[in-house]
């Protein structure tokens, strides 16, 4: 993984580049189109919290999606993204701006789940929401539906 990190982050600078890693080996290659964002597009990295090397990993990039390791399939809790927030910013080099991204499935047309759910992560630290659905919905209508309304707002 963090060769491949490494290679997208060459890759994205838009010049030719060499690598020569354990894993992978390239020779005089260029990406082209650079992208318009720079540095680069940013990489967000999903981090298992609290395991050491795998937050690290995320803290040399531009943000982490956390998988919480006693429980990777549940979404974090506010006191889980307020402490991943805290190390953040005590570890990472430079204090560069950093993203704390959250996923899941959020209720269509739910305040209350707003104020519930959404509120308490981003108080905690967390900066995106990222609608995730990793099954295939059973109604298209409601999927549908649910893409229209767009994303929750705070």
């Amino acid at each position: 993984m963090d060769e491949t990190l490494e290679i997208l982050d060459l890759a994205w600078r838009g010049d030719a580049f060499s690598y020569d890693g354990a894993h992978y080996q390239l020779d005089d290659i260029r990406f082209l189109p650079k992208p318009v964002q720079q540095p680069r597009i940013p990489i967000w990295v999903v981090g298992s919290w609290p395991r050491p090397k795998s937050v690290a990993r995320a803290a040399k990039w531009d943000g982490i999606i956390p998988s919480i390791a006693s429980s990777p399939f549940d979404q974090p809790t506010p006191e889980q993204i307020g402490d991943i927030a805290a190390w953040m910013r005590e570890h990472r080099p430079g204090g560069a701006p950093f993203e704390v991204v959250v996923e899941g499935i959020s209720p269509p047309d739910d305040p209350g789940w707003i104020q519930g759910t959404l509120r308490p992560l981003a108080e905690a630290g967390a900066t995106w929401w990222i609608e995730s659905r990793w099954e295939a919905p059973n109604d298209v209508g409601t999927l549908i539906q649910r893409i229209r309304q767009g994303p929750p707002r705070l």
